[in-house]
């Protein structure tokens, strides 16, 4: 059935909604992607915002917006959703926290047989989506693809490349994540939305466990060969500074996929373990104090109210309401160092156990500048490209699917190293 639109950016206005109409704004007037008679459109609840962020976007791109058309809907109404969802093919949902206001957008892209993805990093969402929502999405035969951004997209789709490119079996792979300013001069900040999804997944936690319960309904074979996990506070000789366990969701998203492919798929599970590094020894600790704090007020009602009104402060400045300035964002530079532990061999059953140890491996690393906004931007967009564009390369069926399953078989990796984001196996030690 045809569509008026090929895609929406639904929360067009939004902080991050801007780099995202900026980023398709940018693919379209670089010739990169050629498909003929493309629409799309911007969508959100105010009017005036939205035409405020396609004046902001032509002011920094150089290209008039005045045509580019304007979908109103909110959240809280389904059916107002349901009329947007029904003009298009995907829906880019970039309206955050995803916890309040994201379910209402998946469910009306149901309704509409629409494809759906997201940035999703809070695991209570991405989870109950998948529990919930799978079995008609795959009725539906439409995509629902959460977690489409920096961190998500360099972790789980970088454990498929590395797959693809193993030329063997692997048995782990262990990641650190490495965060830099190019001007150490300039300070760093995060938006308050990134901050107001972090606490209230926090605030939380106990719902992981019933999702998860649901999840993972079939045991994983116990693997011989262990990977051991780092203390939680060392020095790493990949990126060369002292690192602590990655906060984000990038492991439990790692943990889907494998765990999907191994049960749907017959695919060996792959042990996954993420690190974070910082500058000095002193930033580690002042991580896990924001932290520690936030964990301790998120349990209460009134301490995520004061969490959010007051992030500044429980930050120590490191959140702000008016998100980053535009060269604080250019000035952040990420880079994943995944290092893969495998045998150059590949048993025919994954059940079946090697009987030496590892003996092979392999390093990828990707890399990119503004991994928060402009890099999450590409990573989003390019995730809709491949299901307007590779459908015959994504799994056979809709559903909810993370980004590695999702996008295992398609180019995405290799669009994204156009759009500045490297994919680079820097070293293959036998």
């Amino acid at each position: 059935m045809s569509r008026k639109y090929d895609l929406i950016i639904y929360g067009a206005s939004g902080f991050t909604g801007v780099y995202v109409v900026e980023e398709i704004v940018n693919v379209l007037k670089s010739g990169d992607f050629k498909v003929k008679h493309f629409s799309w459109a911007v969508a959100g609840r105010s009017q005036k915002k939205i035409s405020d962020t396609l004046q902001q976007v032509s002011a920094l791109t150089g290209v008039d917006l005045k045509n580019v058309d304007i979908v109103i809907a909110d959240t809280s109404d389904i059916s107002a959703l349901r009329k947007m969802t029904a003009q298009c093919s995907i829906v880019l949902n970039v309206v955050g926290p995803y916890r309040f206001y994201g379910e209402n957008v998946v469910k009306a892209c149901l309704a509409e047989a629409t494809s759906h993805i997201d940035l999703a990093g809070e695991l209570q969402f991405v989870e109950k989506v998948q529990v919930l929502h799978d079995s008609e999405a795959r009725d539906k035969n439409i995509y629902i693809v959460g977690t489409c951004g920096f961190d998500s997209i360099p972790a789980d789709c970088g454990v498929s490349y590395l797959e693809k490119n193993f030329d063997g079996e692997i048995n782990s792979i262990e990641c650190h994540v490495a965060l830099d300013m190019i001007d150490p001069k300039l300070s760093s900040k995060i938006n308050i939305g990134t901050w107001s999804s972090a606490v209230n997944f926090l605030g939380n936690l106990g719902e992981n466990k019933q999702w998860q319960e649901r999840l993972y309904t079939k045991p994983l074979p116990d693997p011989k060969y262990k990977a051991s996990k780092r203390w939680p506070l060392h020095f790493s000789n990949e990126v060369n500074g002292w690192c602590m366990p990655f906060p984000g969701t990038d492991e439990e998203i790692v943990k889907r996929s494998r765990y999907r492919l191994f049960t749907e798929e017959n695919k060996r599970p792959i042990q996954y373990h993420a690190y974070i590094k910082f500058p000095y020894l002193l930033a580690c600790f002042g991580m896990m104090l924001i932290g520690l704090i936030a964990l301790i007020f998120a349990q209460f009602k009134y301490g995520l109210y004061l969490l959010e009104k007051y992030a500044h402060i429980f930050s120590f400045g490191l959140v702000s309401h008016n998100g980053p300035t535009r060269d604080q964002a250019e000035n952040a530079l990420f880079s994943f160092h995944l290092v893969a532990s495998g045998w150059s061999k590949k048993l025919k059953n994954p059940q079946d156990e090697h009987a030496e140890p590892p003996n092979k491996k392999m390093e990828l690393v990707v890399s990119g500048v503004n991994p928060g906004y402009r890099a999450t931007a590409a990573m989003l967009l390019q995730s809709a490209i491949s299901i307007l564009q590779e459908k015959d390369k994504m799994p056979s069926t809709g559903g909810v699917y993370t980004p590695g399953v999702a996008f295992a078989d398609t180019t995405l990796v290799e669009r994204l190293q156009s759009r500045g984001i490297k994919f680079r196996l820097s070293k293959c030690v036998d």
